[in-house]
């Protein structure tokens, strides 16, 4: 399995050091009888937005794994919204994000295109984004909406691949009463 995309499959706010959700998905897998040992390659890299995960899956070695994995998990996006949030901070609209997916779109087309160009046969899996100031900040309860319409976009392009998947994330942080964020940031999981 190669794991590509941003803090969240690094392993950013983990507990024990481990490397997010790798260590917890690598031992679902093996309580599977067909499989006896989940090897996982991981390229996250914090603060990761597509244009960088395009540029990463140019690597000889990126891509070397990716021609030999059984499944691809992608984690993208989030950063590419804070990049419209750091950036129009003092005059944010509903419209700057609009303008953003436009381009977040086009490249999350690209991203799993080059992967299918490497590997015809893999299960590609696409995480779905989530609001982190939900529950904290009910300046920034536009977010939701914004992350909706984000999730929508991953939805619809992994739809076209009959061997891509869209995970929805968001339904968790929202239903729970604990906070499910890491304490030193309230941001990563």
């Amino acid at each position: 399995v190669v794991s590509v995309g941003d803090s969240l499959t690094q392993g950013v706010g983990a507990s024990d050091d481990q490397d997010g959700y790798i260590p917890y998905l690598s031992a679902y897998l093996e309580t599977n009888r067909g499989i006896k040992d989940a090897v996982f390659s991981n390229y996250g890299v914090r603060g990761n937005r597509t244009s960088d995960l395009l540029n990463r899956l140019q690597d000889d070695q990126i891509i070397r794994d990716i021609e030999r994995a059984d499944a691809v998990v992608i984690t993208i996006g989030g950063n590419d919204i804070m990049t419209v949030v750091k950036e129009k901070f003092t005059n944010l609209t509903m419209a700057d994000f609009l303008t953003a997916s436009f381009t977040y779109k086009e490249r999350v087309e690209k991203i799993l295109n080059t992967i299918r160009q490497y590997n015809q046969e893999a299960e590609i899996y696409f995480v779905g984004l989530y609001n982190p100031f939900g529950k904290w900040m009910s300046a920034f309860s536009e977010l939701d909406i914004i992350m909706e319409d984000w999730n929508e976009i991953g939805l619809e392009v992994t739809k076209r691949d009959s061997n891509a998947y869209f995970i929805r994330i968001d339904d968790i942080f929202s239903a729970s009463t604990e906070n499910l964020l890491y304490k030193e940031d309230y941001f990563h999981p």
